[in-house]
């Protein structure tokens, strides 16, 4: 309900563009349809960095999800490039990223460095 009545809104700014993108694609992730994120969210350098950390989570669960197959490499992968966007989410005050890298980092066992990430938020959600 909540992907077809975002799909369903008419102009938005730029901001609440970016936004609404978030919450369908957390929704899609939640859902497991992560073929639909892997698609839809490109690799570009245009490409908002609240919308590239949910397609690496994206990466990581489904990493998560393979059985009979070593991810360990891709997953340290995902987590470097994490470490790496996490100056800039910074700057660019983007919270959806601090609430993504927190999710792995659980998913890590790091719970301390979870928690890190989202001690100085003033987001409900956080």
């Amino acid at each position: 309900m909540a992907i077809n009545e975002a799909n369903s809104l008419g102009k938005l700014t730029q901001v609440l563009l970016i936004e609404k993108d978030e919450f369908v694609y957390r929704s899609y992730l939640a859902l497991g349809q992560y073929n639909i994120l892997m698609t839809e969210i490109k690799d570009v350098d245009t490409t908002p960095l609240s919308l590239k950390s949910i397609k690496l989570l994206c990466k990581y669960i489904m990493c998560n999800n393979k059985t009979n197959t070593d991810t360990t490499a891709e997953k340290e992968e995902i987590m470097n490039l994490m470490n790496n966007y996490e100056s800039e989410a910074g700057k660019n005050n983007c919270k959806v990223f601090f609430v993504v890298y927190a999710t792995m980092l659980l998913y890590e066992d790091n719970n301390k460095d979870a928690l890190r990430q989202v001690f100085n938020s003033n987001t409900l959600e956080q």
